[in-house]
């Protein structure tokens, strides 16, 4: 092979491959980042493997033993200049937020202190530090086995949840947002 056609070559590849920095806004929507829930609790890195939430009907929730789409808890910059139209940052989806209750850590469980008659909301999101995992799963009614006395369920506790008609959003001591009052 000829060294000018070589050359020419890699310069029309790399002249017509898709760079990062020039994506276009849906094509990063795309490569959306997943990792499992983590945060550092006492010393140790604790990564929740359910969320809790006593309902009349017994223990409803989420499993997290899975990779979730997780963002930048600030939001970007896009989001508030197309206001919202992208994805709304979580400072305004919480706006009219109402305290649901404690969130508790057990082994590897989240648990919400708060009796709910009605049921949990169909989304959920974690915050901890400057990350926001999003579960977009309708709470499950779970099957746990072992499950503790009220008691020892709500010993330690790690953070606050808040909850609109939409969401239920959970805050793991520290995040970066401002929490309702």
């Amino acid at each position: 092979m000829d060294r000018r056609q070589l050359i020419a070559g890699a310069f029309a590849t790399s002249l017509l491959a898709p760079k990062p920095g020039f994506a276009t806004i849906k094509d990063r929507d795309k490569r959306v980042l997943t990792s499992r829930i983590e945060f550092r609790h006492a010393g140790r890195t604790v990564r929740p493997t359910v969320i809790l939430g006593l309902t009349d009907g017994g223990p409803v929730g989420w499993q997290l033993n899975r990779e979730i789409n997780h963002y930048p808890v600030k939001g970007s910059l896009l989001n508030t200049l197309g206001q919202g139209i992208l994805r709304q940052p979580l400072s305004t989806r919480i706006e009219r937020a109402t305290l649901q209750g404690d969130v508790y850590l057990y082994g590897n469980v989240l648990a919400i202190d708060s009796v709910a008659a009605s049921p949990l909301p169909n989304l959920c999101s974690v915050t901890h530090q400057d990350t926001e995992w999003q579960i977009k799963t309708r709470p499950r009614r779970l099957k746990l086995r072992n499950l503790p006395a009220a008691g020892s369920l709500f010993r330690t506790r790690v953070g606050r949840s808040f909850t609109t008609r939409e969401e239920l959003v959970v805050f793991l001591t520290p995040t970066l947002v401002k929490q309702p009052d």
